[in-house]
């Protein structure tokens, strides 16, 4: 809920370390590695304040999520410019696509909103989050 980086790899680090701590990744470094390399091709970030630093990787068995605030907001060089405040990191194993782009174009089509960015940015919990990814979606 509060990302205290203040550079893109910190940013992905933090990220990437609380799905290793919570148990999801095979190896931290490999996922790191790779969604930075993903991420030096082309920026994730999105519009309204949004990234979604992503990647393909032998350091995950499963896709796997994670979800971080930057309250201040960061340049995640933002294709409108503005700083980003929602970060949402995917991996999935490289042998496995359609889920990867399932997620991905799930997720960006809530956070295209507005409201649903304005939503995630006055929640106080994980699970207030949550609930605005999931009920948007719908």
């Amino acid at each position: 809920m509060d990302l205290k980086s203040d550079t893109k790899e910190g940013i992905i680090h933090e990220l990437v370390d609380q799905l290793a701590k919570d148990g999801h990744l095979l190896d931290k470094e490999l996922c790191c590695k790779d969604i930075l390399d993903r991420e030096s091709v082309i920026s994730t970030c999105m519009q309204n304040g949004v990234a979604l630093p992503h990647g393909r990787t032998d350091g995950t068995k499963e896709l796997v999520a994670a979800v971080g605030i930057h309250k201040a907001g960061y340049q995640f060089d933002s294709i409108d410019g503005k700083p980003t405040k929602i970060f949402i990191l995917c991996l999935s194993p490289k042998n496995s696509t359609g889920p990867h782009i399932q997620f991905i174009s799930a997720i960006a089509s809530v956070l295209n909103k507005q409201e649903s960015v304005d939503e995630i940015l006055k929640a106080t919990t994980p699970e207030g989050v949550l609930n605005v990814l999931i009920n948007k979606k719908k």
